[in-house]
């Protein structure tokens, strides 16, 4: 799946314009050193065929999502999708992977949860409260193609005005154990879709305080980021390993 379709997210019940209040705490049974372990963006990809595609005014956008939702197609639709695709192809070749991040517990999180679970990789769970902003669902990305094969990528995260987990400033300390436990760390701009700056940043720190390889890919977020906290990201970029960038992200 295309890399921006990796920057989805689950439409809510809440409204688009109320801030989001967050509480979070990590669940995980990973005891083991993995070789590589994941941050944020687990997501589902809905493959639909449309007449068109979604218009691009918010609020027509917004109403065109909002009734995607109100009638989802059946599991035949669905993949896994976002960094799932990474930790995926890392599983078959052979690494132990974990990944750290929000699933949901309706039918989109469930069939996640089993994907991953078939494909051998773990999973630390970042569970965020319930509260009346936040249903606490799976992000999910839909994934549109019209009859002349164009495509478009239409999820919650095209109208959120902060991350998910924008109380959590700090990864929990289960989080930053499975962090020290793991060879590397790979993660990528949609993660701060999920996730405050200081958050990543910690996730970073604590990598790299163990010794471990970091690894990471900005994807078409890295313009906005540069713009919303460019010291954070400065330091993030200074502490990866590895950086992953097409030759236009280069440039900007």
């Amino acid at each position: 799946m295309s890399a921006t379709a990796a920057g989805a997210a689950s439409l809510g019940a809440a409204a688009v314009d109320k801030p989001w209040r967050r509480q979070a705490a990590v669940v995980c049974a990973c005891g083991s050193k993995a070789d590589v372990a994941t941050l944020g963006n687990l997501c589902v990809d809905i493959v639909l065929d449309v007449p068109c595609l979604p218009p691009s005014n918010p609020a027509a956008k917004l109403k065109f999502l909002r009734h995607l939702e109100s009638c989802p197609p059946d599991e035949s639709a669905w993949e896994a999708g976002g960094i799932c695709n990474f930790t995926i192809a890392a599983a078959r070749l052979g690494l132990e992977c974990v990944s750290i991040g929000h699933i949901g517990s309706e039918p989109f999180g469930k069939f996640l949860s089993r994907i991953l679970d078939k494909e051998g990789v773990d999973v630390a769970r970042i569970s965020a409260d319930v509260t009346s902003d936040f249903d606490g669902s799976t992000l999910v990305c839909w994934v549109l193609v019209d009859p002349e094969h164009q495509h478009a990528f239409c999820s919650r995260f095209d109208f959120n005005k902060a991350p998910v987990l924008d109380k959590m400033h700090k990864l929990p300390p289960k989080a930053e154990s499975v962090i020290q436990n793991s060879k590397a760390l790979h993660f990528n701009g949609f993660a701060f879709d999920e996730l405050l700056p200081s958050a990543i940043l910690s996730a970073v720190d604590c990598a790299h305080a163990a010794g471990n390889a970091v690894f990471f890919d900005p994807g078409p977020r890295g313009e906005s980021l540069f713009r919303q906290d460019r010291s954070t990201l400065e330091r993030i970029l200074t502490l990866s390993d590895v950086l992953l960038l097409t030759a236009d992200e280069v440039v900007t």
